[in-house]
């Protein structure tokens, strides 16, 4: 059981600690994770015409996590537990992707 636990807090610990990198890709807000190709590996979390704040998205490593406070200076990720990841830092770049729209990165958290 103990195993059990130890195994449960390292995979925890590890989605969040996760590096996320989050922007734009043809009409949708997307997420990846940092290192990962957001070409191949990141997560649609609603249209760009929507607001991605308040919806829950899962990455690759398996972490659940919320964007919060849109359009504030206070724009941040949280993980699904409702504990605080980390402030959004402004982080743009782009990334040609062959046979999909580009992604276009606007934030890192």
């Amino acid at each position: 059981m103990q195993f059990l636990t130890t195994i449960t807090l390292a995979i925890m610990a590890t989605a969040a600690s996760a590096t996320i990198d989050y922007g734009i890709q043809g009409g949708s807000h997307v997420a990846w994770l940092s290192g990962d190709n957001p070409c191949g590996d990141s997560k649609s979390i609603t249209s760009s015409s929507s607001n991605p704040c308040g919806i829950n998205f899962t990455l690759r490593n398996g972490g659940t996590y919320q964007l919060r406070d849109c359009g504030t200076p206070s724009f941040a990720l949280w993980n699904s537990d409702g504990s605080y990841n980390h402030i959004g830092v402004s982080h743009s770049g782009s990334f040609g992707c062959n046979s999909q729209p580009d992604v276009h990165r606007e934030w890192t958290f």
